[in-house]
């Protein structure tokens, strides 16, 4: 053995419990043994190696073995016999023992390896199964939120081109306004009979009626001075319940729900008035007779990002909400609610301006907008605006008192009138 290089150690005994103490499973690589022992037989010897390591070969080695008693030991279990006669054989017959052994031992590991991976199959199919499914799944939402991304930018480019045409119309017709509202004046100077007078009056409420068209258009297109201070949305919403309910009639229930400790909101007190009431307003057009107006106030935190572009971005805003239990939007009127001259009402009952200048509002003040609709059931509008780092209590000690109306001639309404009554929300 040494010859074909491999080292040899070799462990002999002679007794039969000497022998039983060292057929230890693993311990040798290979036992040689004579069929006639001093104190016992090898047939004995073979029976102990069978039960105790049955995996290490067991060759006889004897002068007296004969052919017959060869034939047994091997169905007994002995891996194979060498003639002390021929012992030329026996490095051959070890090799080729050793060779069988690691071989069963490789079978046995490649059996074992196969059964477990059988065992795990199913397992392992399952959880493939459920990676795949996630995955699909977040391929999915991808798809989805690119498709929203991609919308919510086709909708910005379209209002963004939109709002720059109505500016500049805005801006030219205003400027032919002055004009005409200049030469009524110049007219009025003149003339002394009422019935020219009462045709004047015409006139300029059909220009003032012109230049609320045109703020409405710049209100739109982000292009109107704005005034921002520190707002009680609650300490609006109660100074315009009168005014809300002589607004849009007797039939519908309004219903208030005010959050203590409200945030104060950075914005135009005017504005935010004009909003509300054109809300309001929509709202109503959109119920049938009777039907529930909601106004609800509550300290927002927005943590996800917009889909659309009215909505708002992350942070901390003041919202107030105008809900009603009218006929909801369906999709395709959803997508334009906000477009300017777009508006679902009959003709005559609608410009399709004033959900555009909510939208030119709360955009220019820093704010986003929220639009939940269901077919049959109502929409919410849901208003953000930006927050002041003060209480609400500090904002009421610092209010100022309410500004005097100016006074107006008999049959003209103040131009800010002129405006809440027109019903030009588009929905």
């Amino acid at each position: 053995m040494e010859n074909l290089g491999h080292p040899v150690v070799i462990e002999r005994v002679i007794t039969r419990d000497e022998f039983a103490a060292a057929a230890v499973e693993g311990r040798h690589d290979i036992i040689l043994a004579d069929y006639v022992l001093p104190t016992f037989d090898g047939v004995s010897a073979l029976g102990i190696a069978r039960q105790q390591c049955p995996d290490t070969p067991f060759i006889f080695c004897s002068g007296t073995l004969g052919e017959e008693v060869a034939v047994e030991a091997i169905k007994n279990g002995a891996t194979d016999y060498v003639t002390k006669q021929r012992l030329d054989r026996m490095s051959r017959t070890i090799v080729r023992a050793l060779a069988e052994r690691r071989a069963r031992h490789d079978k046995r590991a490649a059996e074992a390896a196969l059964q477990a991976l059988n065992d795990t199959l199913e397992t392992r199919i399952l959880e493939r199964t459920r990676e795949l499914a996630v995955s699909n799944s977040a391929l999915e939402n991808q798809i989805v939120e690119r498709e929203r991304a991609e919308d919510a930018l086709r909708l910005s480019q379209r209002l963004e081109a939109v709002g720059q045409l109505t500016s500049g119309v805005a801006h030219d017709f205003n400027n032919l306004l002055t004009v005409i509202a200049g030469n009524i004046e110049f007219l009025e100077r003149a003339v002394t009979d009422e019935r020219s007078k009462r045709r004047l009056d015409m006139m300029r409420g059909a220009a003032a009626r012109g230049a609320n068209l045109t703020a409405q258009l710049l209100a739109f297109s982000r292009r109107q001075r704005l005034v921002p201070t520190p707002v009680s949305l609650n300490r609006t919403v109660v100074s315009m319940r009168d005014l809300l309910q002589s607004s849009i009639g007797g039939s519908i229930q309004i219903e208030t729900t005010l959050q203590d400790g409200l945030w104060p909101a950075l914005i135009d007190a005017t504005q935010i008035e004009l909003v509300i009431l054109n809300l309001a307003i929509n709202a109503r057009d959109a119920m049938a007779v009777g039907g529930r107006l909601a106004i609800e106030t509550a300290n927002v935190t927005i943590t996800g990002k917009p889909t659309r572009p009215e909505q708002p971005q992350p942070g901390d805003y003041v919202m107030i909400s105008v809900s009603d239990t009218g006929t909801g939007m369906p999709p395709e009127v959803l997508s334009r609610v906000f477009e300017p001259f777009f508006t679902t009402k009959e003709t005559g009952k609608g410009s399709g301006l004033g959900l555009a200048q909510v939208f030119g509002f709360i955009k220019q003040s820093g704010g986003g907008i929220r639009i939940d609709t269901v077919l049959g059931e109502g929409t919410s509008f849901k208003v953000y605006l930006p927050r002041v780092e003060a209480t609400e209590a500090e904002v009421w000690a610092e209010a100022p008192p309410p500004r005097p109306q100016r006074p107006t001639r008999t049959g003209a309404k103040p131009s800010s009138w002129s405006w809440m009554t027109t019903r030009a929300c588009a929905r």
